[in-house]
């Protein structure tokens, strides 16, 4: 059976999280044949590698690449913020990869076979709409949905520091997480989750629900008016999308070593905002009525539908998902 093609998207500000990042994965990435793909947060490269890490399959790209390429559009790619990965998601559907990675540059090994933990748990089919009362099916347990539903996202957690906000941050400080076991489970269908950006993988054809929304600050320099919940917000949208076409997600395994510890007063102050609205969008995307079967269109719907909400930055947000959606499809 051949290994499948994999792209890894890591987007990155520091020079020496990123140099240790690659240091600590080089071996993963050689026996994985991994195509790697870095979206410095920059207007140009900054940070210079070792000539020993040029012996990874690698792409390197700062703002200049992103405003080359996208023009007018380049506006929905964020600055400042971690979801500046998102153009590394679109680049990566050029090279027709089985399955894409995404890591933070602060998150190291810390289960062997990573990759292969992540292939492993994406092609396991999963049951939805029924949760089992015990550690297997039992009794009662319908037999035509087990094992039916397609996984599309294998969401990997993480030991080490844990991905609280930074409310829980200040009550309970930096307790390090033990390792993650070596199970994953199913997302039940109709609740949603707090998906984190840090470690997941996903299979190509989803690419237009891994977009990221609009924080940190756009391409002018102005700030958005939330931050730090790109991730949480995304997530959001892709579970309500995959809810309503019967695809499914897991959460676990395989998990990494989170070893940055950022300051808590600034991450207060950058989640005051998103932490308010985060309370009542879930509700919001939640209520929005779908009738397509289809990714594009029911991202679309929802896209149309947030662009109608009376907040400027929602509006904004819903033009930009709908440039992101026809970028993916004009790339596949």
């Amino acid at each position: 059976m051949r290994k499948p093609k994999i792209v890894l998207i890591v987007p990155t500000i520091r020079e020496e999280c990123i140099r240790l990042f690659l240091y600590a994965w080089r071996e993963e990435f050689f026996k994985n044949n991994i195509f790697l793909i870095v979206v410095e947060d920059h207007l140009t490269n900054e940070i210079k590698i070792n000539e020993d890490f040029r012996k990874f399959q690698i792409n390197w790209y700062t703002w200049k690449d992103i405003d080359a390429e996208l023009g007018k559009k380049g506006w929905i790619i964020p600055r400042r913020n971690a979801a500046i990965r998102n153009f590394g998601l679109l680049k990566a559907l050029e090279y027709k990869p089985d399955m894409v990675v995404s890591l933070d540059d602060d998150c190291y090994p810390d289960q062997e076979n990573f990759f292969v933990r992540h292939w492993q748990f994406l092609n396991t089919p999963a049951t939805l709409d029924w949760v089992t009362s015990c550690d297997e099916p039992t009794r009662g347990f319908p037999y035509k949905i087990r094992n039916k539903s397609e996984v599309v996202l294998n969401h990997g957690l993480w030991s080490g520091v844990p991905d609280y906000d930074g409310i829980t941050f200040k009550k309970s400080g930096y307790s390090p997480y033990k390792t993650i076991i070596n199970e994953t489970k199913v997302i039940p269908r109709y609740n949603y989750f707090p998906f984190c950006s840090m470690n997941f993988s996903y299979k190509p054809f989803i690419t237009t629900l891994m977009y990221l929304p609009l924080m940190g600050q756009s391409s002018d320099g102005k700030k958005w008016q939330y931050d730090r919940f790109d991730d949480i917000w995304g997530g959001i949208i892709l579970k309500k999308v995959c809810d309503h076409l019967g695809l499914a997600i897991r959460s676990g395994s395989p998990s990494v070593e989170h070893r940055k510890a950022s300051d808590i007063d600034k991450i207060v102050e950058q989640e005051k905002a998103g932490m308010l609205a985060n309370e009542y969008f879930w509700k919001r995307v939640d209520k929005i009525k779908i009738n397509s079967r289809t990714i594009y269109g029911t991202y679309i719907k929802i896209a149309s539908k947030i662009e109608t909400w009376k907040e400027s930055y929602f509006q904004n947000l819903g033009k930009a998902m709908k440039i992101w959606a026809d970028l993916v499809r004009n790339a596949s």
